[in-house]
Parts: structure tokens; sequence; C-alpha cells
């Protein structure tokens, strides 16, 4: 059986655990994430892999940021803020990469944003 990659530990007010996969398969060592500073230094060091493990630590990283915000008891509005902030932080990328030197291919346009899918519409692939 394979082990998981990360967990939840104790209640409402517990840590996510991540396997530490920097030693994976010599040793195994979880490490107790309780907030979000934690959770981020884990992505980008890759000790937590994969883009399914990834998403799902950046999922608990802003459970953790709404916790620290009802620790903090901020108003409805400041800790929607703060979980924002906190997420925003924990970006894999804040901004495109540099190109190379030398690259004359003009720089990609930015990707469009998703909004919600128009009512009645096919599944996309398929003809109308």
């Amino acid at each position: 059986m394979t082990p998981a990659a990360l967990r939840w530990s104790g209640d409402a007010a517990g840590s996510l655990e991540l396997l530490d996969q920097t030693l994976l398969p010599g040793r195994v060592n979880w490490i107790a994430c309780r907030n979000v500073p934690i959770v981020v230094e884990a992505i980008r060091s890759l000790r937590v892999r994969g883009a399914p493990a990834i998403g799902i630590a950046g999922g608990y990283g802003t459970v953790l940021a709404a916790a620290e915000a009802t620790r903090l008891a901020l108003s409805p509005a400041t800790a929607l803020a703060h979980v924002r902030a906190r997420a925003a932080a924990a970006t894999a990328r804040s901004s495109p990469p540099p190109r190379p030197r030398g690259s004359r291919s003009p720089p990609r346009p930015p990707l469009p944003t998703c909004g919600p899918a128009p009512q009645n519409s096919p599944p996309p692939g398929r003809p109308r």
C-alpha cells in the first residue's frame, strides 16, 4: 500500500502533516504544518510533490489561514482579506518567468480568466 502524502491531525484546530518526500525511500518523516509559511516552504522546497498533493496542501493552507483569522478574532471583511493575502503568498510564481537571453519571441499573452459557464451550453468538445 502506498502511504498518503498528507493528512490532517487533530480536530478543527489541528494541523496539516506532510510526508517529506525528499527523504524517501530511505526515511519516512512527517512535517507538522501549523501555519501557511510552513506549507509554502514545503511546497517550494519540493517536500510535497505531484500536482494533486500540491493542490491539496494549498487547500489545507487556506484552511490554516482561516483558522488563524478565527483565532485572531478578525472581523469577516478583515478575515477574508487575511485569507486572501495568505493565499497570494502561497502562489508558486508571483511573476512570469524571465525570457532566455537573446530570445526574439514576443512575451506570451496572459491566460484568459475563467468565469461561470453559460447556461445550456454543451460539454466541452461536443457540438451543439
